[in-house]
């Protein structure tokens, strides 16, 4: 914790750490605010579920997008333009909550323009905190990232409960705003500059390390969609105290845990191995899954399914900053988030798929995901450790 605790002491990180997380609660509020919308407006679950899932990709299309824009433009002008925009998004699906085709439109629109403060906020790490306070700072970043998806749920139910549905929309626009105001008008957002130098058409994707680094983040997104599924399909069979909803909390408290472990330790292992250790124990406490344990057990297993998260993020924002261009730095952040997203995207159909066959099936693709993930990893080891011992 003492690395932790002198990074947030560090100028302007308290501020960039705290506007980036309100910031970024909109992406963990938006779909089940919307959902609550819809529903309440009588919509059916079938063109709710198509409005929210537009509301993804617009995630996974805007991301890199306005990380391209940062990457030439600065951050606070795309920042703020941004926020406005998706806010607007937002406003536009409570005002016209029975129209879907214009719910439609503006879900895209609101998720195509949320502000890329996540990728910001890496680019500006080393700027911010010294090279042995790097670890650490990535791993205070992975553990906001579990903050924001806890956080936002429980907004959504106190401001539905207390307001309405429509209120957490709203709360997701100021927060939105809110977060991207306070982070663009702050020193190190504002002074950074773009890199001078030659721009490639497919930005960092032109770098064979980034594209298996992001393959490995992928499949390990998908084990987080399926383990969802999995959690779902648990409670439901067993009656699990405290229902899905609590089983995805304590994988959320591993996470958090995993991350401040992280962070607190003095590494001298290469990033690369550090990411393949991830794999490894992601691979292993995700087969725990299987067994179907009891609810003790699966409380456990669902604890240390998260362990391993949270570093292998931190591992992997560190990697990213080695292997890419630096001129097409925020774009590859962005890259990192849209196929980690993408990969949750696929991973909980494809559970579901499983489910209907029983519960292990849905486990055993959560399982097999990772898997796979560690493949990826071990098969690029190589490669990455040459980019490594370059930088």
């Amino acid at each position: 914790m003492t690395s932790q605790i002198a990074v947030l002491q560090r100028a302007h990180v308290p501020r960039l750490l705290t506007s980036g997380l309100i910031g970024r609660i909109p992406s963990a509020i938006a779909a089940l605010a919307a959902t609550l919308v819809m529903r309440d407006a009588g919509l059916p679950f079938d063109r709710v579920g198509a409005a929210v899932g537009l509301f993804a990709l617009g995630l996974a299309v805007g991301g890199p997008t306005l990380g391209r824009w940062v990457d030439r433009r600065g951050q606070p002008r795309v920042l703020v333009v941004s926020s406005l925009v998706a806010a607007v998004g937002f406003l536009t699906v409570d005002a016209v909550d029975d129209h879907w085709q214009l719910i439609c439109v503006a879900m895209f629109v609101a998720g195509f323009a949320t502000p890329p403060l996540e990728p910001c906020l890496r680019a500006l790490w080393p700027d911010l905190v010294d090279d042995d306070q790097l670890d650490a700072a990535l791993s205070l970043d992975a553990a906001a990232q579990e903050i924001v998806f806890i956080v936002g749920p429980l907004m959504v139910a106190v401001s539905t409960a207390v307001v309405g549905p429509s209120a957490a929309l709203w709360l997701a626009a100021a927060l939105g705003v809110a977060g991207a105001l306070v982070f663009a008008r702050s020193e190190p957002s504002r002074l950074w500059r773009p890199q001078p130098g030659e721009r490639h058409w497919f930005g960092p994707l032109n770098s064979v390390g980034l594209v298996l680094l992001f393959s490995t983040l992928f499949f390990s997104g998908a084990a987080i969609g399926a383990l969802t599924i999995t959690a779902v399909s648990y409670a439901e069979d067993t009656r699990s105290p405290g229902g899905a909803g609590l089983l995805l909390a304590v994988n959320a408290v591993g996470a958090l845990a995993g991350a401040l472990i992280y962070g607190s330790l003095r590494w001298t292992m290469p990033h690369p191995r550090r990411l393949v250790v991830c794999c490894v124990g992601m691979c292993a406490t995700y087969l725990t899954l299987v067994t179907i344990p009891s609810p003790p057990g699966m409380f456990a297993a669902m604890f240390a399914t998260g362990v391993f998260l949270a570093p292998l993020l931190a591992v992997s924002f560190s990697m990213v900053g080695r292997l890419c261009d630096p001129v097409h730095v925020t774009e590859a952040f962005a890259w990192l988030v849209t196929l980690f997203t993408m990969g949750n995207a696929v991973g909980s159909p494809l559970a579901g798929l499983a489910a209907d066959g029983g519960l292990s099936g849905s486990a055993w693709v959560a399982a097999g995901t990772t898997a796979v993930g560690l493949l990826v990893a071990v098969a690029s080891l190589r490669r990455w450790m040459t980019a490594e011992e370059r930088t």
